[in-house]
């Protein structure tokens, strides 16, 4: 289906001074060279082209077409800057009408052929019932075990007929919250780059797209399969980019995000299912919950045996940061890890920030001791120099450069001592970028620096998480990543 639009430019009082008509009108002038010639070509009068213009140009308030009287040539036309100008811009503005246009067209075809697909199973569902309606009543239902009693019953419910699917099921989500979804789950849409790691981790296959774009040596490390995925857009975190639109176009039929549940969140999640009609899912993102997290995301999606392995090391590497807890608790003083972000060094995740949860997680003490839930705080070097922590850890490898090379680090009792190290942070990072499931890649590797394990066992965890959860093998580490 395709709708045609036609723009009419009105004054104050609602009379037509211009529209499509003397558009057409100034660009066979430009093309002409003469309005005569311009009118000639549109089969429109003469006197009725200079009427157009003038029109055109007294609402305008500024003069469009420059004329020349007389001479052999009868004279010439040609826009003025002023209306070279406004032709531009009311192209560039029909286009963008022309294209919100296309846009709800598409949606307002697929939502009423999907409509006509659901009024048929409607009719099929009541035919069968009306020779029978005579002897038990006029508008008598479906009896339980009849056929099409579940679909009427679907039907019936409060759902957009563009979810396709009318056999759902109900599943309890992370929030408590009661969703009903499909059960035949097609294309899954990720709220941003955290849920995306996750999903990627349990059913790649189901991936509608990528909600943020990927760095190019990402996706070069990724099996070609998603590498061509296209970027949908996030709905969660900072700049929200997704649109209904573009979930309609790839065929979304669930929404999942992995991260904070609180009250925010589920307002969110809400929100957005209530005016798209998409089931949308909180899986809980601590580090702690990604045992039960990865379990429920696959008995929803029918992936119970394939995650098996992934449930089974997520588990044993909690039990060993757990171990390692419990060490630091007997013995006294845990090592002092500082996060190194920003340009200089000088940016660091806070106690209670989501960056430093696998130094809360394994019992390591964080050098800036101020809580903060959210984003980085700045330290002056002088803190830093006071602080003097035990390891200094960045996922940036020019940083970490910047770090080893520069005079007033050397100061540092960590950089002094061979304690400063870069996490990689492709595909996933192993630090917090994104702060997700690949987090857990973070237990080996601080362990490891640590001296709280070996580099071979270490290396053995993270190829093993990388065939499970990346399902590709390990990159050969870079220098700067171990002890």
């Amino acid at each position: 289906m395709q709708c045609e639009i036609r723009i009419k430019l009105k004054d104050d009082n609602g009379a037509a001074f211009g529209g499509i008509g003397s558009i057409w009108l100034l660009e066979n002038i430009q093309s002409y060279g003469s309005v005569r010639a311009a009118a000639a070509a549109m089969e429109l009068s003469y006197p009725k082209a200079l009427k157009l213009l003038k029109n055109l140009e007294d609402n305008l308030g500024y003069q469009v077409v420059a004329r020349t009287k007389g001479g052999a040539a009868r004279g010439g036309a040609e826009l003025t800057p002023a209306g070279l100008l406004f032709l531009e811009e009311f192209r560039k503005f029909y286009a963008k009408v022309q294209q919100a246009t296309d846009r709800e067209a598409a949606l307002f075809w697929n939502i009423v052929q999907k409509s006509k697909a659901l009024l048929m199973l409607l009719i099929l569902a009541v035919l069968p019932l009306t020779a029978c309606s005579a002897k038990e009543g006029q508008g008598a239902a479906p009896p339980a075990g009849h056929p099409m009693a579940a679909a009427v019953a679907s039907a019936g419910e409060a759902r957009p007929p563009f979810l396709g699917a009318a056999n759902t099921r109900q599943v309890i989500d992370s929030a408590g919250r009661n969703v009903a979804v499909s059960v035949n789950i097609r294309k899954i849409a990720a709220a941003g780059p955290v849920a995306a790691a996750l999903l990627y981790a349990i059913a790649p296959e189901k991936m509608a797209g990528w909600s943020t774009k990927l760095a190019p040596e990402s996706l070069a490390l990724l099996p070609e399969n998603v590498r061509g995925l296209p970027v949908i857009g996030r709905l969660s975190g900072r700049g929200g980019t997704a649109s209904y639109e573009q979930f309609l176009r790839y065929g979304v039929d669930l929404v999942i995000d992995y991260g904070d549940i609180g009250p925010t969140y589920i307002s969110l999640a809400d929100r957005v299912q209530a005016q798209t009609g998409l089931p949308y899912l909180l899986l809980d993102g601590s580090l702690e919950k990604a045992p039960e997290t990865l379990a429920l995301l696959a008995q929803i999606l029918g992936r119970e045996a394939a995650a098996e392995s992934q449930i089974e090391q997520a588990q044993m590497l909690l039990s060993r940061a757990a171990a390692l807890r419990e060490t630091f608790g007997a013995k006294g003083r845990p090592p002092v890890f500082y996060l190194a972000k920003g340009s200089d060094g000088l940016e660091s995740a806070g106690d209670g920030a989501i960056h430093a949860a696998l130094l809360r997680l394994l019992g390591f003490k964080n050098a800036i001791p101020r809580s903060t839930q959210h984003g980085l705080v700045r330290i002056s070097f002088e803190e830093l120099l006071n602080i003097q922590p035990d390891y200094i850890v960045t996922n940036d490898y020019a940083l970490y450069e910047k770090l080893r090379s520069e005079p007033m680090w050397q100061g540092l009792k960590a950089i002094k001592e061979g304690h400063l190290f870069v996490a990689p942070e492709h595909p996933f990072g192993w630090l917090d970028s994104p702060p997700g499931i690949n987090r857990l890649m973070g237990i080996p590797w601080l362990l490891q620096i640590s001296g709280n394990m070996s580099k071979e066992e270490a290396l053995a965890m993270l190829s093993s998480f990388h065939r499970a959860f990346l399902h590709i093998e390990m990159p050969a580490p870079a220098a700067g990543v171990f002890r």
